[in-house]
């Protein structure tokens, strides 16, 4: 959804995409459609019963997400400060009690446990909290995270207990004691507790329905359409602002307030919260309306960003028809917490980007008395004339600070040695660089890293020699191992015992070129027993594979984001999946998202080539599925390119249409920005004709594909359109709606509705099968009969349409 992807961006990393031209294949269209459609007309088969079935995928035993490391780098365990013990979060579904259940799981680090179990003695995980959601429908907000180590003893995190609102608890992990740390009504969207648990500074929503008390009408202004139609009920449909506040230990209701409300900037990734040892001040980055055009001029880290992800402010100087929503100038502010009294640590920003608005880039070194802040730029005044990005050092009780070194790029994240002694600074691009404490208390330069600086595949220090890490690949689930320092192999968890690929099909790495001679690399997954002389029906699933992670459903980018991808569960019925790489914006190529449809469009084309010149594809078999941003890139490619795509899905996709920018007033500066670069100009005026050429609801007599559309959420209305306008020229297209679920569906039975939905489309489309069992909860065999009876006759209506001439965008070679 556009409101879900303006966050995304396409900043640091992009996750776009291109379009190019496709393959010519021999066949034509009307004949390819007409031999499948005979197929798909002919006797129903059974599915088959080896799995894994669309159940077992959304059941499967997840490692749940504890923050970022960083830029996209997930961390999924957490290790003590004497680094003797850790723990992770689980997260397991169970589609008959409509629940998804979180555990918070503790391990044991000392060496003498990790030697037996190197040996093969078992030493299981203590279960220290197990969390039941109902209601847990959005995989970017579950119902336990934040969850971090406060002490040797003591364990935060933010949870949703019994359904109420997020809530700041610290656990006990000798006494098991769970005790609740803040209260507020509307809940809590981040946090930070002092060392000595004295406090809790955190952020909170405040409500901002459209209508007030008493009122029956509205002036709309630059609100946007979400939160006006949506937005009384569904407070995720609000522009809320944020309130920072702080709590004392013991004390029961809502914070003392720190400072005026916030816009929601950025969200929903809040800026990252850093409070001194002893609970006396906090530094948290403040978004700053006012110097946002002059600070963009000054400094060019600022400058790409504001031009990038926040050109509200540059595009529309009086906010009359949109409102910074995306990014916008920030600085950090000290905040003195007795009082409340707040301070900017320099007058000028830091070079944060919403790419990374969480990074971890402050930290208090021993003594605590001061506060070292990576990623902030220094005022031009002077004889201060850098415009880098710096590290420097705070004391908030005298207001001084120190620079410590001039950067060469953006900050990623800042980790600080335990000891509060040394410091690493990762950057976005370049290598790391590690700071320690030299004589006179004077910062230097040091050659090796202080800290372990990436993810927890690369293992973590922990006690005589041994290293903790998460491992994973294609084809093995993640699990916690440590290695000794001698070889040795201690495997702290078994998550998966149920998972072989034997039955569960394996995933092999597959590259291939295009015409320009660029080289991709996605995996191909394949079914046990997969006959090597035979050629497959295909589905593409989009948005990026990853070589180094386990492939279950996708992307495997970052474990959840997988709505609507079935992955191994399409392994059951004899169709291969082919995921597809996940950046396509080539060096020194523009970053408009029509740039990226054309290298969508070009890798695309070279994949489904690739695939049926080596005997693994069938050409008339192939389907493709686009989520987020990549459904618009999908919906690009039906509609402008000839390519041999018989069915597809749009999973809560994007899109580049009319009807989807007019949606989005006042609601997303970026996406506008982006609509207008995407499509040339304004659907107005001397850039209508170049919006006509290439808004795909205008071209939608163009899509010869079966086309499944799904949405999700109360305010998802985007491929209304273009779902309407296939109805009436009588295409095969169908709409499903998962109104309580979220772009990234979390819930057991929407996770079913989707995959399984999926599974059977593309069997139907591509293998010419129909299923018999009900196996979603309100299913029975007559609505499976009615599901079967509306698709055998948009098999009709797909015969009818493929007879008809080709359109005149793609017959005239447009756009």
């Amino acid at each position: 959804m556009l409101h879900n992807l303006t966050r995304l961006a396409a900043f640091a990393r992009p996750l776009a995409l291109t379009r190019g031209f496709l393959l010519v294949l021999t066949l034509t269209l009307v004949n390819v459609a007409a031999w499948m459609d005979a197929r798909a007309a002919a006797a129903p088969q059974p599915f088959p019963a080896t799995g894994p079935s669309v159940r077992e995928v959304v059941e499967f035993t997840r490692l749940a997400r504890l923050g970022l490391i960083g830029l996209q780098v997930e961390r999924k365990l957490a290790i003590s400060p004497k680094r003797d013990q850790a723990f992770i979060v689980t997260r397991r579904a169970l589609v008959d009690r409509e629940r998804n259940v979180y555990e918070l799981l503790l391990l044991d680090l000392r060496p003498q446990q990790l030697e037996r179990r190197a040996l093969g003695q078992a030493v299981s995980p203590v279960p220290l909290l197990t969390l039941e959601a109902a209601m847990d429908t959005n995989d970017a907000q579950p119902y336990l995270q934040d969850a971090r180590w406060v002490s040797d003893d003591t364990i935060a995190f933010r949870a949703r207990m019994d359904e109420a609102a997020y809530q700041v608890y610290t656990l006990g992990v000798r006494d098991r004691r769970l005790t609740q740390r803040t209260f507020e009504p509307t809940g809590v969207a981040s946090f930070e507790i002092a060392a000595n648990l004295g406090r809790v500074v955190y952020a909170t929503w405040i409500p901002e329905p459209p209508l007030a008390s008493g009122e029956r009408s509205l002036v709309v202004g630059n609100r946007s359409f979400y939160s006006v139609n949506f937005g009384q009920a569904n407070v995720g449909s609000q522009r809320r602002p944020l309130q920072y506040a702080v709590i004392d230990a013991g004390a029961v209701g809502p914070g003392r307030r720190l400072g005026e409300a916030v816009a929601p900037i950025g969200a929903p990734m809040w800026p990252s919260i850093s409070v001194s040892p002893d609970g006396r001040w906090a530094v948290i980055p403040r978004f700053e309306a006012e110097h946002h055009l002059t600070w963009a001029a000054r400094y060019p880290l600022m400058a790409e960003v504001a031009a990038m992800a926040g050109p509200a402010l540059a595009m529309d100087p009086r906010s009359y028809f949109v409102r910074p929503q995306q990014w916008l100038a920030r600085r950090s502010v000290a905040y003195r917490l007795d009082d409340g009294a707040a301070r900017p640590l320099v007058d000028a920003p830091d070079d944060a980007s919403p790419a990374n608005p969480s990074r971890v880039d402050a930290f208090w070194p021993a003594g605590g008395d001061s506060v070292v802040v990576a990623g902030t730029h220094l005022p031009l005044a002077g004889a201060t004339d850098s415009t880098a990005s710096h590290v420097i050092e705070y004391w908030p009780d005298t207001g001084r600070r120190a620079v410590i070194t001039a950067l060469g790029g953006r900050v990623d994240s800042v980790r600080a040695a335990a000891d509060g002694r040394s410091f690493t600074v990762r950057l976005e691009r370049g290598p790391p660089r590690s700071f320690a404490r030299g004589p006179g208390g004077r910062w230097q330069e040091v050659n090796e890293h202080a800290a372990p600086d990436g993810s927890d595949r690369e293992g973590h220090p922990i006690a005589q020699g041994w290293r903790l890490g998460v491992e994973q690949g294609p084809d093995q689930p993640p699990d916690v191992v440590a290695r000794g320092p001698h070889g040795e192999v201690a495997r702290l968890t078994a998550l998966h015992p149920q998972f072989s690929t034997a039955r569960w099909g394996s995933v092999r790495p597959f590259s291939w070129q295009d015409e320009r001679g660029v080289a991709y690399t996605g995996g191909l997954l394949l079914p046990p027993g997969h006959d090597a002389s035979r050629r497959y029906p295909v589905v593409l699933q989009t948005y990026g594979f990853d070589p180094r992670n386990f492939y279950l459903d996708g992307s495997n980018l970052a474990d959840g984001f997988s709505s609507g991808y079935a992955g191994r569960a399409f392994l059951a019925e004899d169709i291969l999946v082919l995921a597809l790489p996940h950046s396509l914006r080539m060096p020194g190529e523009a970053p408009e998202v029509a740039v990226r449809h054309d290298r969508a469009a070009a890798m695309v084309r070279s994949a489904i080539g690739a695939l049926v010149s080596r005997g693994l594809a069938d050409p008339e078999r192939i389907g493709l599925m686009g989520w987020s941003i990549w459904g618009e890139h999908v919906l690009n490619l039906l509609t402008f390119h000839d390519l041999p795509v018989r069915a597809a899905s749009l999973l809560d996709g994007d899109s580049n249409s009319l009807f989807a920018m007019t949606v989005v007033t006042g609601h997303s500066d970026y996406a506008y920005r982006r609509f207008e670069a995407t499509n040339g100009g304004t659907p107005y005026g001397e850039g209508l004709a170049r919006w006509v050429a290439k808004d795909p609801s205008l071209h939608t007599d163009c899509i010869r594909a079966a086309v499944r559309i799904e949405n999700y959420g109360p305010s998802s209305k985007i491929n209304w359109d273009i779902y309407g306008l296939l109805r009436r020229q009588y295409k095969p297209v169908e709409k499903v709606d998962i109104p309580g679920g979220a772009h990234a569906l979390a819930h057991p039975l929407e996770r079913m509705v989707s995959l399984q939905g999926n599974v059977d489309w593309y069997a139907f489309w591509l293998a010419g099968k129909e299923r018999r069992e009900p196996l979603l909860r309100t299913e029975t065999s007559e609505t499976l009969r009615a599901q079967y009876a509306r698709w055998q006759e948009m098999a009709e209506l797909k015969r009818l349409d493929a007879a008809k001439p080709r359109c005149a965008a793609v017959a005239g070679g447009r756009p």
